[in-house]
C-alpha cells in the first residue's frame, strides 16, 4: 500500500515538471525598416559656376542575428555582410522564435519574433560619397519601426537611424544624425544635411535598423496546479508520518 502511494506521488510530480513549459499564447515581436531613399542638393553658390553635384563612391552592408535562450545563454547566431550592391539576408527560424534582417544600401529592415528567450537583430547600410564645393544635400528616408505592448521584466523595441558625416575645411569630421525609436508603433521621415565649402568634401552616410525582444517563460497554469497539489499531496503523507509517530 504503501509503495502504491509513492508511486502515485512520483506519477503527479514528475508529471508536473514536465509539464511547466513556455506558454505558447506568449509572444513578442518587434520590426523596424526603412526606404524610399531620396536626395535633394542646393547650390549655395550660383555664381562660383560649379553645379552642385554628388558622386557615391561605395557601399556596404551588414546584418546580424543573435537568439538567446531565458538563461541569457546563446542558442543560434548568424551574421552576413557585403561591398557592393548584393543585398544581405540573416535568419534564424526555431519554431518558437524567427528573427530577420534584410539590407541593400538604400533600404533595410530587422524583425524580432519570440515566444521566449531574447531575440536582436540589425542591419547597417553605409554609403561614401564626395560633394561638390558649395553644395548641400539633404538625405531622406521613410522609417517604421513597431513593437508588441510589454511589461517589466519583458519588453520589446525597435529603432531606425541615419547618420551622416562630411569633412570640414579644417578636416575634421561633422556629424548630423536622426533617428526613430518605438515601444509601440511610429513612423516618420528621417532626413540629414551635410554641406561642403570652398572645396569637394568627402562624407559617408549610414542607415542602421535593430529590433529587441525579451520574454521570460510562462509556466502553463495547469502543471503549476498539478504540482502545486503534488507538493500538497507529500505535505499531508509527511504530516501523518510525523502524527503516527508520536
Amino acid at each position: 500500500m504503501k509503495a502504491s502511494r509513492h508511486a502515485a506521488i512520483a506519477t503527479i510530480l514528475s508529471a508536473a515538471m514536465l509539464g511547466i513549459a513556455p506558454s505558447a499564447s506568449a509572444q513578442l515581436s518587434a520590426s523596424s525598416s526603412f526606404d524610399s531613399f531620396a536626395y535633394r542638393l542646393v547650390d549655395l553658390d550660383p555664381c562660383d559656376g560649379i553645379d552642385p553635384s554628388i558622386n557615391f563612391l561605395n557601399a556596404s552592408v551588414n546584418g546580424f542575428a543573435l537568439l538567446r535562450d531565458a538563461n541569457g545563454a546563446v542558442r543560434e547566431s548568424v551574421q552576413d555582410g557585403s561591398i557592393g550592391e548584393r543585398p544581405i539576408q540573416v535568419r534564424i527560424d526555431t519554431g518558437d522564435a524567427y528573427l530577420a534582417g534584410d539590407a541593400t544600401s538604400t533600404s533595410a529592415s530587422s524583425l524580432v519574433s519570440i515566444e521566449y528567450g531574447s531575440g536582436d537583430t540589425n542591419t547597417d547600410s553605409f554609403l561614401g560619397f564626395v560633394l561638390a564645393p558649395y553644395t548641400e544635400v539633404t538625405f531622406t528616408i521613410d522609417a517604421k519601426a513597431t513593437a508588441s505592448p510589454a511589461s517589466s521584466p519583458n519588453y520589446a523595441y525597435a529603432t531606425v537611424a541615419v547618420n551622416g558625416t562630411v569633412t570640414d575645411e579644417n578636416g575634421d569630421h561633422i556629424i548630423e544624425t536622426d533617428g526613430l525609436s518605438s515601444y509601440l508603433a511610429s513612423s516618420d521621415i528621417l532626413s540629414v544635411t551635410l554641406r561642403s565649402a570652398g572645396v569637394a568634401r568627402m562624407g559617408t552616410l549610414e542607415f542602421a535598423t535593430a529590433a529587441h525582444a525579451l520574454l521570460q517563460p510562462v509556466p502553463e497554469p495547469a502543471p503549476m496546479a498539478m504540482l502545486a497539489a503534488g507538493l500538497m499531496v507529500v505535505g499531508g503523507f509527511a504530516r501523518r508520518r510525523i502524527a503516527g509517530n508520536t
